[in-house]
């Protein structure tokens, strides 16, 4: 059975806001009629091989204003790797409607997948979209909570990767991470079982106008390994040239100096199993 994922997020909004007060009840979305106006099915491959759909997020890639999805698999196997996880990128829905099955994703143009770089990584285990270079396009980061690290040496400590919108996205072929491009950026987990990447999501933390990265690692065991699953969450600044603050390639062994590590206060408090960033005080700064 193929794994059926209606963009359900964008029917409610859609729906709901030409309900004013006083009308009537809107009649109920029933996903079998998934050729019905407003609504936009995709359809994952193989069948049965992934939980495609868990987590999904939308964002502006290419700047042209429509929206792009970025949907996970973190349970599929592309390649022969078993467990290795994928995303699957669709551009530009500017119109929300009909079908999209992966078998037939080459009919349809900004359609690229992105695949786990070893067996057992989970690519795709969470995702945020925002600008963290200030470019003007959304860009992706994305983790892999089983990554085993630099040389495979570090077993389950965790990976994030960047991927940077561009003009051109919609132009970009499939991507293997076990080859990392030239324009994207791979955190790793400090030491083994971290689950570094457990959690990612972002904000304006210092206020520069740039997003900024927030990452879990609900397994870590904090400041010289002495909290046992304690948890860690970190933040880790945006820059107008990422590469060029902080390397293709960052081993948070050795730590951004300016990057901001918060400790959990005693061990399995599993701190960064879910994190979030806004303005809570109302100062102009985001909060964790």
């Amino acid at each position: 059975m193929k794994k059926l994922l209606p963009v359900i997020a964008l029917l409610i909004l859609i729906a709901v806001y030409g309900s004013g007060a006083g009308a009537q009840p809107e009649a109920p979305w029933d996903l079998r009629k998934t050729t019905q106006a407003g609504m936009f099915t995709f359809y994952d491959t193989p069948a049965s091989a992934s939980t495609t759909g868990k987590p999904l997020d939308i964002g502006d890639f290419d700047g042209n204003g429509c929206g792009d999805l970025a949907i996970t698999g973190q349970n599929a196997s592309p390649l022969g790797r078993g467990s290795a996880g994928h995303l699957r990128i669709v551009m530009n829905l500017c119109r929300i409607g009909g079908q999209l099955v992966m078998e037939s994703a080459g009919q349809r143009p900004g359609v690229f997948s992105i695949y786990g770089a070893y067996a057992g990584d989970m690519a795709g285990t969470e995702t945020y979209i925002d600008d963290f270079n200030g470019d003007g396009y959304d860009d992706l980061i994305f983790s892999a909570q089983n990554s085993d690290g630099p040389g495979q040496q570090r077993h389950n400590t965790g990976a994030v990767y960047v991927l940077f919108g561009s003009a051109d996205m919609a132009n970009r072929g499939d991507i293997d991470l076990l080859t990392l491009p030239d324009d994207m950026l791979v955190f790793y987990g400090a030491t083994e079982e971290d689950r570094f990447g457990l959690w990612v999501s972002g904000g304006d933390f210092d206020g520069d106008g740039l997003a900024d990265m927030l990452i879990g690692a609900n397994q870590a065991d904090g400041e010289g390994d002495h909290r046992i699953n304690a948890g860690e969450a970190w933040i880790v600044y945006g820059a107008e040239d990422m590469t060029a603050r902080y390397g293709q390639t960052i081993d948070m062994r050795t730590p951004p100096d300016d990057a901001t590590w918060i400790i959990g206060a005693d061990y399995d408090d599993l701190l960064g199993s879910c994190l979030w960033g806004d303005d809570f005080n109302g100062d102009g700064y985001d909060d964790a």
